[in-house]
């Protein structure tokens, strides 16, 4: 059986504003570098996640303000039509969607 590595993800309709670094890490691919030690990108600063807890929030936060602000508040009406499917989509459907 293939096996299908998928990133981490969450349903459309979780509206997904994590608001702790648990949350943060748990649903997301989190990656943060420090762009004038490190250049080419080689150092995931968030594979360190309690070293690098306050600047993690610190950006998650102001992620978390650009998202109310451009799209109010988080009722999912932003989310276009898919006609003939759901955007609300279980781990097991995703993944056979992406097998097909």
């Amino acid at each position: 059986m293939d096996t299908i590595n998928l990133p981490a993800t969450f349903r459309s309709r979780q509206h997904h504003i994590p608001a702790t670094l648990a949350e943060l890490l748990e649903n997301n691919d989190v990656e943060l570098f420090d762009l004038v030690n490190d250049p080419e990108e080689n150092h995931n600063l968030a594979r360190e996640p309690e070293k690098y807890r306050d600047l993690l929030m610190t950006m998650n936060d102001k992620l978390n303000q650009l998202t109310a602000a451009e799209i109010g508040e988080d009722d999912g009406s932003y989310m276009p039509p898919f006609e003939g499917s759901q955007w609300d989509l279980t781990a097991a459907q995703m993944h056979q969607y992406m097998r097909d």
